[in-house]
């Protein structure tokens, strides 16, 4: 089981999809090197504190880490969608992005991928 940020925690309005909380209260693991960094609260909360110092001008919410690739998983805090866009954090400066043109993935894309890896 996996924690998720609370209410408090997120961007105002932004709401986790029902299919990361079904993934996050499951014993269902991800496949390959992805994992919902929510089974360490610490680390969840660090990379959280990171990305607001990081992105102060677009709120992302992560949620899962590629261990592999050292690459986070973030949702658009944004996007009030059930299927919000994802991006991936390489651990670098976010404050010149332009993220109408940063690749993402929806949520579901992105867990029939973290699904299949």
């Amino acid at each position: 089981m996996a924690a998720l940020f609370t209410p408090a925690e997120l961007p105002a309005g932004f709401v986790y999809p029902q299919g990361l909380i079904d993934l996050a209260q499951s014993d269902q693991g991800l496949s390959g090197s992805w994992w919902l960094i929510g089974q360490n609260p610490a680390y969840a909360r660090l990379c959280l504190a990171q990305l607001q110092q990081r992105s102060p001008h677009k709120p992302l919410v992560p949620f899962a880490k590629n261990d592999d690739e050292e690459v986070l998983a973030c949702f658009d805090g944004e996007d009030r969608s059930d299927n919000p866009r994802v991006y991936f954090d390489t651990f670098s400066n976010l404050s010149t992005v332009n993220w109408a043109q940063r690749y993402s993935l929806s949520f579901s894309e992105w867990l029939a991928l973290a699904l299949s890896d």
